[in-house]
């Protein structure tokens, strides 16, 4: 009785399951890569990890970016 309603249950929209993110990208121009790093990339991490409910932090320096994503729960 009930598996005929179940089968024929119309859905109208499928839900979001994907993560909240957020990325920073910085620019200088002025700097080497290393710099980049120690000076932009590093601080950015340090902050981004402090925030509640952060789960993963990925970076990725390349001359002259910096890009820094931070992936909440």
């Amino acid at each position: 009785m009930w598996i005929y309603p179940l089968l024929n249950l119309p859905i109208g929209a499928v839900p979001d399951i994907t993560n909240n993110q957020v990325q920073v990208i910085t620019n200088s121009r002025n700097l080497a890569t290393e710099d980049v790093e120690k000076f932009i990339t590093y601080p950015v991490e340090l902050e981004m990890a402090n925030l509640p409910g952060v789960k993963e932090i990925r970076s990725i320096p390349v001359r002259p970016f910096g890009s820094n994503r931070g992936v909440r729960r």
